[in-house]
């Protein structure tokens, strides 16, 4: 008896190739409306490049009771928003 899959090379059979380090682009529009949204939140869409800041300005907000979180609600929506097109478009691709 033959079986259907004789007639199939191994060579024709392209097998899905899957990219561990896949990186979808990220959009400078998305980080500034995440910013306004999320304040200090909003550096979590570069967590990456901007992890040290998220954690500096999270503990200063818990130390003060709140109150940094209006500096760091500025210094977010500033950071993220003057940060050219460019590095959204390459963030850590390799």
């Amino acid at each position: 008896m033959k079986d259907n899959y004789d007639d199939f090379d191994d060579e024709e059979i392209d097998e899905p190739k899957y990219d561990r380090h896949y990186n979808p682009v990220k959009s400078k529009c998305t980080a500034v409306i995440l910013a306004i949204l999320f304040g200090t939140f909003g550096w979590l869409y570069t967590y990456k490049y901007d992890a040290w800041k998220f954690w500096v300005n999270l503990c200063l907000c818990i130390v003060t009771g709140g109150i940094w979180g209006i500096v760091s609600f500025i210094w977010v929506l500033i950071d993220q928003s003057t940060k050219p097109k460019d590095f959204y478009r390459y963030y850590f691709r390799d």
